[in-house]
């Protein structure tokens, strides 16, 4: 639909819109059950076999011009009368960028509906887009909803441990690398450890008030254990002693490390990240005495016997914690693999979330001390 059409509508705007967007979907709806058709029989004929064969055939039946000329449509009417349907069936039905469009536009538009509960979370993870801080701070500045500026709150706390996360990126790694403009954004963000406390003790004070019925049990939970997280495994603080058994069931103690750098590395079988950050990693560290640095594994696979063959097979044969009730997890606040934090020779947390090369430095930096 062009937008030279859209604004020329007649008065009658909002209801010629609401009745193109239901033709749209419904010949949508159409189109997605030629695909679901089309797709079992050539399964069973043998001609589609894998995922980008799948791929190709959605692509062919399933073009996103609809959910496009759905947020056009939405666009073309006033701010006021922009219904909310028009943007949740985006949300609900589109791939990744077009569905991250949708989001923002509910945010921007409807910052008290409580299906931003659902929505807001996922922000955490489109950190690499420099609108995330100023789409929360919208909700939390416009939002007549308690429940949802409650959630807002922690997505904001989780959104700025995300940017910490990613300061500790090895740009020069093409894996890690973000563009240019965010990682100048992201080197300039100022992350206040009071603040990330602040934010996650509210949270945890309001939740009562906002939810009596104690509905979203999972919200009080979660940033109880975040903010305890923050707490103990600050950078500066004396590491918590974490005390259990390696791959093979034997005790193994933290504190049996003192006197070494430690490289702390949290891992699972499934993070092929891991596998190469591991291996590179043993490569570098070659260089300095077991003496002078010990790289120390936490895994939190459920099944030990499992991960135990898989880590001699990949020749990860060093001190690993197996914590597959991600016990250790939880208490050091990790929120993905690979997460490294490098403790000092007295036990101290001095670096946090450090990737490639950036973890080189850090370790030669602290033996030099």
């Amino acid at each position: 639909m062009r937008g030279q059409e859209l604004h020329e509508m007649e008065p009658g705007q909002l209801k010629q819109a609401l009745r193109k967007f239901h033709r749209i979907k419904n010949e949508h709806e159409n189109q997605l059950k030629t695909f679901q058709e089309t797709l079992r029989n050539e399964i069973d004929a043998g001609r589609v076999t894998n995922n980008q064969q799948i791929l190709e055939l959605q692509t062919k039946h399933l073009a996103p011009s609809a959910y496009r000329e759905v947020l056009e449509l939405y666009l073309s009417l006033p701010k006021t009368d922009r219904p909310i349907e028009f943007v949740l069936w985006v949300k609900n039905h589109a791939s990744s960028e077009l569905r991250d469009q949708a989001h923002r536009f509910i945010i921007r538009d409807f910052p008290s509906d409580h299906r931003l509960m659902e929505i807001l979370p996922s922000l955490v993870y489109q950190a690499a887009c420099e609108q995330t801080e100023s789409l929360i701070q919208h909700v939390l500045a416009e939002s007549k909803n308690p429940q949802v500026r409650l959630v807002a709150r922690q997505t904001l706390g989780n959104y700025i441990l995300e940017i910490e996360r990613l300061k500790g990126l090895d740009p020069t790694d093409a894996r890690d690398a973000p563009s240019d403009r965010f990682r100048r954004y992201v080197e300039q963000f100022e992350v206040d450890p009071r603040q990330l406390e602040t934010l996650f003790e509210s949270v945890i004070d309001d939740y009562p008030a906002a939810f009596p019925d104690n509905k979203r049990p999972q919200i009080l939970q979660s940033a109880t254990e975040t903010l305890r997280g923050l707490r103990l495994c600050a950078v500066g603080k004396t590491a918590p002693e974490i005390t259990g058994f390696d791959l093979a069931n034997k005790p193994l103690h933290l504190r049996d490390f003192r006197g070494r750098v430690v490289v702390l590395f949290f891992w699972s079988q499934g993070c092929a990240a891991c596998h190469d950050e591991f291996a590179r990693l043993e490569k570098q560290l070659g260089r300095f005495s077991k003496q002078q640095v010990a790289m120390v594994g936490v895994c939190s696979d459920p099944n030990r016997e499992k991960v135990h063959s898989f880590a001699e097979l990949q020749g990860m044969t060093g001190p690993n914690f197996w914590d597959g009730e991600r016990r250790i997890f939880t208490d050091w606040n990790v929120r993905s693999w690979p997460t490294i934090h490098i403790l000092d020779a007295m036990g101290k947390i001095r670096f946090k979330h450090l990737r490639g090369s950036k973890i080189d430095a850090a370790v030669a930096k602290l033996i030099q001390e």
